[in-house]
């Protein structure tokens, strides 16, 4: 348990010369506060929409664990979110996040009527995407009704998480150029 703020830091420290947290927790100072920034503190590569006809940087956390990459495939946005694999998310977790993922558009953004008793129905949608050449298993879930899909896979120590109304095929690659995306602020419209 942490006594003091100087036991953060402590934890927190940087490595001598590195962007790279030692250990613990990074301190709220040292946090990216935009995308490009985050992307330096990634310690894994992450991938992005290949058939994409534009790309954008998306979300990030604040310490680089994980890292979206945005584009439009079929005139509809493609979400690919990459997280460091984390033991402590069980499938039900990354099933249940992904239902939330699902859930606020669905809802807040639809803008369906919603009159009470409101039910939802969650439908499996498992798919097999092209990731580097390969194709690989996604564990997916829509509601049923709707076009929006959310898919998972777990390759080479991380999570794949793609959010989408696409029903193109999708091809995703790791991101070499992301020195080149504009950041979420200057997405295209």
């Amino acid at each position: 348990m942490l006594r003091r703020e100087s036991d953060l830091h402590e934890r927190c420290a940087l490595a001598p010369g590195s962007r790279t947290v030692q250990s613990g927790l990074m301190p709220h100072d040292a946090q990216p506060t935009d995308w490009h920034n985050a992307v330096s503190f990634a310690t894994f590569a992450f991938y992005e929409p290949a058939n994409a006809s534009e790309r954008w940087g998306g979300g990030f956390s604040g310490d680089g664990s994980s890292i979206e990459v945005l584009g439009t495939v079929g005139g509809d946005e493609v979400l690919v979110r990459t997280s460091r694999s984390r033991r402590d998310w069980s499938d039900d977790f990354q099933l249940r996040a992904a239902f939330m993922e699902l859930m606020w558009p669905f809802v807040m953004e639809d803008l369906v009527d919603v009159n009470l008793p409101y039910s939802v129905t969650f439908e499996s949608d498992d798919r097999v995407l092209t990731v580097g050449g390969e194709s690989h298993a996604f564990t997916g879930v829509h509601i049923k009704g709707d076009q929006r899909w959310v898919g998972m896979a777990e390759l080479g120590g991380v999570i794949i998480k793609i959010a989408t109304t696409s029903e193109e095929p999708l091809t995703l690659r790791i991101c070499t150029d992301p020195a080149a995306l504009p950041d979420h602020q200057a997405a295209p419209t």
